[in-house]
């Protein structure tokens, strides 16, 4: 995976989840739409980031780790789960704000300017609620991009 960084200004809404699509796919970021410009009305990112990554046959799935879960804990307790699928982390920042990154094999890649691999600009849970954990995988509609026989 490459540790990608945001390319919008400095505290563009979105940006940093959209980036952490990019890492995932190892793709540019431009490539990913910025879903806090595009969803629409009660849409949340992740219902906009559903929609988009539906056209490719993707889908993309959520869990909660509850507020009570050390930040410190969040990369093993992931990993333990799927060393090798890499998940999107969301939580709060030291300004309030709601940020994501990306946790794959124990480490964090924060998009965010100015970390370093193994780094995150997450402090915390989302309030009452906990951390937001995104997985990114195959939906009903994927096709291999190969001739098989089936089965």
């Amino acid at each position: 995976m490459i540790h990608r960084f945001c390319s919008a200004p400095e505290h563009e809404e979105g940006d940093c989840y959209r980036t952490c699509i990019a890492m995932i796919l190892n793709v540019d970021s431009s490539f990913v739409p910025n879903f806090a410009e595009t969803h629409k009305g009660g849409d949340t990112l992740q219902d906009a980031a559903e929609e988009w990554l539906s056209q490719f046959g993707l889908g993309l799935g959520h869990c909660v780790y509850g507020p009570s879960m050390p930040l410190s804990d969040l990369p093993k307790a992931i990993s333990d789960i799927g060393p090798n699928v890499p998940a999107i982390v969301s939580g709060l920042t030291e300004r309030g704000n709601g940020h994501s990154a990306v946790v794959w094999q124990g480490r964090w890649y924060d998009p965010a300017h100015g970390n370093e691999l193994g780094e995150t600009s997450i402090v915390g849970p989302f309030e009452n609620d906990g951390y937001w954990v995104g997985y990114i995988s195959a939906s009903q509609n994927f096709k291999l991009p190969v001739k098989h026989d089936g089965y």
